[in-house]
């Protein structure tokens, strides 16, 4: 319900600039394919404010929706908001070369296009995975041109002086009695500026005076790691239920001060830890880290745990690769709070040296007498186990003929953690076997 209720307020939110201003007094920009190009403006303004609070990581917004979601939703809108500019700007006669107040829009709508290119092209994989090679080649581009991810975030924050100049747009446009329709104009820029301004440096800032300290950097295998962190200054460690991720930044020692999610592989009833395995240049380093360092925590956010899903329900957990991670919090969580419950853990890897933590699991199973645990290689001939791919025929092999389980309180509730690509693919071959989409549960971050 709170969704729909969400969805509807951000739908209908384009309607108060409309009516304030189509209900004031006539004139030439309320009458034929003016009033629709007006219209195409303020609906792509409130998308643009919008985008900034949608990133900005709003707890109440993001406990019901999942910040992955929030941000595909994001991006999707992007395209949306785009489009109606573009269209504003060609449907209204002679608009660029009306005065200042013309300039100004369109310098806007231009610094909205070539810095949201720019990011789709190098601050985002959502778009260029679905181009064949597009990635590849724009990573052989990154390299040559040593393009550091932080200088990317920063070309996209330019965004926030665009919609400034697309809210003086509006407010010097040259019509008549219209106070009220200004003024909402000049408050979505204010609330949408409030909240994005308040996630960037008060927030960042208090985050940043309450530090966690590296207690322990310990190697996993030659590619992994597991961080563990205590507070720095006495405080008590953030609440979070088994699943959910954070944002992690060094402020100190070697790495770079870049942001990256990583998913809590430890108990709600310990201090966080990060199992990170080495996927790129920052993760490649994380080893580096030492005894002493200090991160930036910012968190926890997510959907992704077995928490949200009713109660005695069987759990069918399906990692690939490091995304066994959540699974390893929500494993220990078990074995504390609910020791009977039914759980099937499916685990595809490459090689068998990428079964972290194996031995722990091997532990967690002493305490948890239902949990059934079946690793699952795809590179290793001489493996005495499970080889292959996790697909629709060893899906039918673990779970049996009809995967769903039962009816009613029997059904069981899927969990993937995977690459895109395998979480796509498991998620269609659950379906084909008759499981209901509601009851797959998975959140991805290839942004």
């Amino acid at each position: 319900m709170l969704k729909i209720m969400m969805l509807a307020v951000y739908s209908l939110s384009p309607l108060i600039p409309a009516i304030l201003f189509f209900s004031a007094p006539t004139g030439a920009l309320t009458k034929g394919l003016n009033a629709v190009a007006v219209t195409f403006g303020m609906v792509a303004y409130v998308c643009f404010c919008w985008q900034f609070i949608l990133v900005s990581r709003v707890k109440f917004i993001e406990r019901v929706v999942g910040q992955d979601r929030l941000i595909r939703f994001h991006l999707y809108v992007a395209l949306g908001a785009l489009a109606c500019a573009g269209l504003h700007s060609s449907l209204i006669p002679g608009l660029k070369g009306n005065g200042l107040q013309a300039s100004i829009g369109q310098l806007a709508l231009n610094i909205f296009i070539y810095i949201s290119i720019f990011s789709a092209i190098f601050l985002s994989d959502f778009f260029v995975t679905k181009i064949p090679h597009a990635k590849k080649w724009r990573d052989l581009l990154v390299a040559r041109i040593r393009l550091d991810r932080k200088w990317s975030l920063y070309a996209h924050r330019v965004l926030a002086l665009a919609l400034a100049l697309a809210c003086l747009h509006i407010m010097l446009a040259p019509v008549q009695g219209r106070a009220l329709f200004k003024g909402s104009i000049f408050i979505y820029w204010a609330v949408a500026m409030s909240v994005y301004g308040y996630r960037a440096f008060p927030r960042k800032r208090r985050l940043g005076r309450r530090p966690y300290r590296v207690t322990e950097v310990r190697p996993e295998s030659k590619d992994a790691w597991t961080v563990s962190l205590e507070p720095a200054s006495g405080q008590a460690s953030i609440s979070f239920a088994p699943g959910q991720f954070i944002y992690f930044t060094p402020l100190t020692g070697k790495l770079q001060r870049e942001e990256h999610p990583f998913s809590i592989s430890s108990s709600p009833r310990e201090n966080i830890s990060v199992t990170v395995k080495s996927l790129g240049d920052f993760t490649s380093k994380i080893g580096g880290l030492e005894r002493g360092d200090y991160v930036r925590v910012d968190g926890p956010y997510g959907r992704f745990s077995y928490r949200l899903v009713r109660r005695g329900a069987e759990l069918v957990f399906i990692a690939g690769g490091i995304g066994v991670t959540p699974f390893l919090s929500m494993l220990q969580d078990l074995s504390r709070e609910a020791p009977d419950r039914k759980v099937i853990l499916l685990w595809g890897a490459k090689h068998e040296k990428d079964l972290i933590r194996v031995k722990e699991i091997e532990a967690l199973a002493d305490r948890l007498p239902n949990l059934s645990f079946y690793p699952v290689l795809s590179r290793e001939t001489s493996y005495s186990g499970l080889r292959g791919r996790i697909d629709k025929n060893l899906l039918v092999r673990i779970l049996g003929p009809q995967p769903a389980g039962g009816a009613g309180d029997a059904q069981r509730e899927f969990f993937i953690c995977a690459p895109p690509v395998v979480i796509d693919s498991v998620a269609r071959f659950l379906q084909q076997l008759g499981v209901a989409k509601r009851k797959i549960h998975f959140e991805k971050f290839s942004f």
